[in-house]
């Protein structure tokens, strides 16, 4: 059993495995702050529209719709 763990195949897919888990766990995070807070749904707003378009858009997709419009309404009214 101790050869298995030495073989370099098995580290690859050992380690390819925990990225995959990091990537997920990040892009979890990364969804419940933008669902979560405005206030970070709009620096990111700035600083990386095309990450806040996936989420409105995947909010449309599921049927929730409207939150991009009353964040920009938000942001107007906070902002001018």
């Amino acid at each position: 059993m101790r050869l298995v763990w030495r073989n370099p195949k098995v580290r690859v897919v050992k380690a390819l495995l925990l990225f995959e888990v990091a990537g997920l766990a990040g892009a979890y995070w990364m969804y419940r702050k933008l669902d979560t807070n405005e206030d970070f749904r709009y620096k990111m707003h700035n600083k990386l529209p095309a990450l806040v378009a996936v989420y409105y858009k995947s909010h449309e997709m599921a049927g929730n719709s409207g939150i991009r419009e009353a964040d920009i309404l938000r942001w107007k009214e906070r902002h001018s």
